[in-house]
């Protein structure tokens, strides 16, 4: 996330960005905590559990596994995807992939296989803060593309050095199986998403 602010000289535009990726202030601020979630939607989630005649327990293990996992920050709560969990409860209760209705990521998928990104690789090591600090426009980095939009979030830290440095990972089941299908796709030539 980058938030802009627009100086007072009339002849310039965006040149006070200040970097809000990683910012423990902001990092709940595009999701929902587990607490919010519960107490926001106690009745949504009241009203699956009758019509699937589900366990709330069991509900909420599955709608995290699916929907949340979003972290931001190292010492950040994890937040549920607001798009997905509302098209969750219009659906019914459907557990489906709602994150590419929002729009497929073809130039994030274009970029990675450009740059020959290796999801293997890259989600198998840890990376330093300095990795998520790719913004030259003519030089873009599929890494923090990814992390910025919420296709890869933190998943857990390591002291190196007195550095920290970044495992990462899909937040969830429902970005791993959009993407990984999508990535496919992409790198097999294929036009659709099977």
């Amino acid at each position: 996330m980058i938030q802009t602010s627009r100086a007072r000289n009339r002849h310039s535009g965006l040149d006070n960005l200040t970097d809000i990726t990683m910012a423990a202030r902001f990092a709940t601020m595009l999701g929902y905590t587990q607490e919010e979630f519960e107490n926001n939607f106690a009745e949504h989630i009241a009203h699956v559990c009758r019509e699937q005649k589900m366990d709330k327990t069991e509900l909420l293990i599955k709608l995290k596994l699916w929907y949340d996992g979003y972290k931001f920050h190292q010492n950040a709560q994890p937040v549920y995807n607001p798009v997905s969990i509302g098209k969750f409860f219009e659906s019914g209760g459907e557990f489906k992939n709602f994150w590419f209705e929002t729009g497929t990521p073809s130039f994030l998928l274009k970029l990675a296989k450009k740059q020959q990104f290796d999801f293997e690789r890259e989600l198998s090591q840890p990376v330093s803060e300095l990795a998520f600090a790719s913004y030259e426009i003519d030089r873009l980095e599929t890494l923090p593309l990814l992390f910025q939009t919420g296709y890869l979030t933190i998943k857990a830290t390591t002291q190196v050095m007195e550095r920290t440095r970044y495992f990462l990972d899909f937040p969830n089941k429902e970005v791993e199986a959009a993407f990984e299908a999508y990535l496919l796709n992409e790198y097999s030539g294929s036009s659709g998403c099977s």
